[in-house]
């Protein structure tokens, strides 16, 4: 995914679905920006807009500034420290956002971070892209275009687009401990949760080393894992690097299809952190700006213009639909739905 960028027009330019931001009052916040995959503290990052208030230098408090959001596992409340120094990143604001903080910064600095979202100065609102605010069952949302750029520096061959239910996990050590990095990637989807209460993860059979080495359990159960870095599929997941370097996807044929991860080096057999996967995959449609809407798990061929099926290239965007829609079946009880929009390709 990561070669690949998701971007809204608006007023005549494309708009990134990453993050945007802007100090409310002060000048406290320097930089809001997304982790790359794979890089320390990378995750999924719920959208929506979240307001932070800086109670004294070295703490922040964060209320929520959008009714939609009210259900975002982002928000927290209390405070949390913070280092503002004007150069430090703060990755315990929002999840796979790094933060920096002014070392001028003072008592009361307000500032506003848009996930999905862009801060339209000329009017003094946010826009809402990839947040589809609440679903009413048996009432669609709106359509939104979205255009998904081939960013990777060659031809795409093979380009397919899907919606599907996202996943996240939650450090309960540090925000790269003991998973250092986490993403999803790939066109197959994970099983939704029946709850919000997630899976436990643990870890067992430690071996010292360099690196050290653990297996991997899922509420107490072995997993399949892949060994992408060597291209290995490793039964019950069973001997993984703890070197924040060694790339792990859970196999595609476990519920946690398309988690991609890599473990802290700094990872003990006591660590423990929670997966939770959301339903909203089920409530999006996607389709070309063409086609017809369908249901968002299954694949949909980027193409680029006057290109064969699937073949996009550099730079070229190809513009797709989505809306939500609500199934009948759904209870309101699992809000906020998440979804991820994910993109598979082959490059020439």
């Amino acid at each position: 995914m990561s070669d690949w960028g998701i971007y809204y027009s608006y007023k005549g330019d494309l708009v990134s679905l990453t993050v945007d931001s802007r100090n409310v009052t002060g000048e406290a916040l320097l930089s809001a920006e997304a982790i790359a995959a794979q890089l320390q503290a990378a995750t999924f990052s719920p959208p929506g807009v979240f307001r932070f208030t800086l109670t004294d230098t070295d703490a922040v408090t964060v209320s929520v500034e959008h009714y939609g959001d009210a259900a975002s596992p982002a928000l927290f409340s209390g405070e949390r420290a913070v280092i503002a120094d004007g150069a430090t990143e703060n990755y315990n604001l929002i999840p796979g956002i790094a933060v920096v903080i002014s070392g001028s910064s003072v008592e009361g600095d307000i500032f506003e971070i848009g996930v999905g979202c862009y801060w339209d100065s000329d009017v003094g609102e946010w826009q809402r892209f990839s947040p589809f605010d609440i679903a009413f069952i048996g009432v669609d949302s709106a359509e939104r275009v979205f255009s998904v750029k081939n960013e990777s520096g060659s031809v795409q061959c093979q380009s397919q687009l899907v919606a599907v239910n996202a996943m996240r996990i939650v450090n309960t050590q540090t925000t790269s401990r003991p998973f250092y990095a986490f993403r999803q990637t790939g066109i197959i989807g994970p099983t939704a949760h029946e709850d919000l209460l997630g899976a436990a993860v643990t870890f067992t059979n430690l071996i010292a080393g360099t690196p050290n080495i653990v297996s991997v359990l899922i509420d107490g159960e072995a997993i399949d894992v892949y060994d992408v870095t060597n291209d290995t599929l490793i039964a019950g997941g069973i001997g993984l690097n703890c070197d924040g370097t060694t790339v792990y996807r859970f196999a595609d044929t476990t519920a946690y299809a398309s988690g991609e991860f890599v473990l802290s080096a700094s990872l003990a057999v006591t660590d423990t952190a929670a997966v939770y996967v959301s339903d909203g995959g089920d409530f999006v449609q996607i389709a070309t700006s063409s086609g017809e809407l369908g249901d968002g798990a299954s694949a949909i061929d980027l193409t680029g213009i006057d290109a064969p099926d699937g073949v996009v290239a550099v730079n070229e965007s190809v513009q797709v639909r989505v809306l939500i829609s609500a199934p009948e079946a759904k209870t309101a009880a699992m809000n906020q739905r998440l979804f991820a929009l994910l993109v598979s390709s082959t490059g020439v």
